[in-house]
Parts: C-alpha cells; sequence; structure tokens
C-alpha cells in the first residue's frame, strides 16, 4: 500500500504537469510577446523624424536641440545629449505643449 501511495505522489502531479503545463508555457510566451511588442512599438514611434504635440503640431526629434541639463546646443536625437542626460519630455516649440519621449511614457 506504502508503494502504492508514492507511486501516485509521482505519477499525479507528473501526469497533471504533462496534461496542463503548456498551459503555463503559454501563459509566459504570451506575456513575453506582449511586453517585446510594447517596446518595439515604442521604439519605431521614437525613431520617427516627427512626433504630434497635443495640438497636432509636428515636433522634430532629430535636429539641433538645447540639453535641459548642461545647457549644450548640439545635433542628433531629441531625448539624448552628449553629456549623457536622457529627457522625458520637451515642449512644442509651436504652442509650447509638452510631448512626452515615447520610450519613457
Amino acid at each position: 500500500m506504502r508503494i502504492a501511495f508514492r507511486l501516485l505522489t509521482i505519477l499525479v502531479p507528473l501526469g497533471a504537469y504533462l496534461a496542463l503545463g503548456w498551459v503555463a508555457g503559454l501563459v509566459i510566451f504570451a506575456v513575453w510577446f506582449l511586453l517585446h511588442l510594447r517596446d518595439y512599438l515604442r521604439l519605431k514611434r521614437a525613431l520617427a523624424p516627427t512626433l504630434p504635440c497635443p495640438r497636432g503640431h509636428a515636433v522634430a526629434q532629430f535636429g539641433t536641440h538645447r540639453c535641459s541639463v548642461c545647457g549644450a546646443v548640439s545635433e542628433g536625437w531629441l531625448w539624448q545629449c552628449a553629456c549623457g542626460a536622457f529627457a522625458a519630455h520637451t515642449r512644442c516649440g509651436e504652442c509650447g505643449l509638452t510631448v512626452w519621449n515615447p520610450l519613457v511614457r
């Protein structure tokens, strides 16, 4: 009787894992896929030539910009300065409303 009980304590969890283990794997894969899809869409938007402000004006992401940390004027990507500062938002040149960095928000 003890051997049968020990055998059941091994076989029942093993059978449950083999029957239902794919569910956990599918959930993990779905979460992984959705996180990478979100990152891809954010990166695609962050590398676009322009971003719209809340009123629809185009804000250039590449060109000459002044760093809010060191004050240097440099040419390149709007969101990162040569000093290493990483901007979370900027102002629209036409209306002054805040435009958020797509990688942050």
